[in-house]
């Protein structure tokens, strides 16, 4: 019978108490940039939060931008796991539902949205040092829907001369623009108009 050695239990032992302290560090730096801001936030606060020091943060995050894009890659991977766990998408009404949901969603977390559409203007800037990361980020978001495009297209449920890369971005560019919408004005049906695009868009 193998058992571990001391080294080796040691080791994992240190990994896994790494992980939860970035972990604690991100959901720290996520509260504070909701409610301070991105800008208005220092690593010092998001370091006195969890009664770390300053040189101790900087240990397992290099820089404010390194750990913001920590905080966006989180909330990404949560709301694709959630787009995913959702019924499959076997219609273009499933599709739709589901983005509408998803704009629905998204209304529970206002101020998660005015950060990261604020951050995503900016970093057009090719000067600024997020805008390698925003640029993958809405070639990823594309692809991602994208691939639920393609299967509907091949059953017929979308018009064959309807360009699936061009779709993707319109997706992404309504849920992006119309969230905006709402962010400005409450009463604005967001998810109404959702609706409304992508069926006027991709209906047969």
């Amino acid at each position: 019978m193998v058992t571990n050695q001391p080294d080796e239990v040691s080791a994992k032992r240190v990994h896994a108490s790494t992980a939860a302290r970035r972990r604690e560090i991100v959901q720290s730096a996520l509260e504070l940039f909701l409610a301070d801001g991105y800008y208005g936030t220092s690593l010092r606060a998001i370091a006195r939060r969890i009664g770390m020091t300053h040189a101790g943060l900087l240990h397992h995050f290099d820089s404010k931008d390194e750990l913001l894009v920590e905080v966006l890659h989180r909330w990404d991977l949560d709301t694709r796991s959630w787009f995913e766990s959702q019924p499959p998408v076997r219609s273009l009404d499933d599709l739709v539902d589901r983005c509408v949901a998803l704009i629905d969603r998204h209304r529970d977390e206002p101020a998660l949205i005015r950060l990261l559409l604020t951050l995503s203007s900016s970093a057009s800037d090719p000067r600024h040092p997020l805008s390698s990361h925003f640029r993958q980020r809405s070639r990823s978001a594309r692809a991602f829907m994208r691939g639920f495009l393609a299967p509907l297209q091949e059953r017929g449920q979308i018009p064959a001369d309807v360009d699936l890369d061009q779709a993707a971005a319109w997706m992404v560019a309504g849920l992006d623009g119309l969230q905006l919408q709402w962010l400005n004005d409450a009463l604005f049906p967001a998810a109404d108009a959702m609706d409304a695009m992508l069926r006027r868009l991709l209906e047969p």
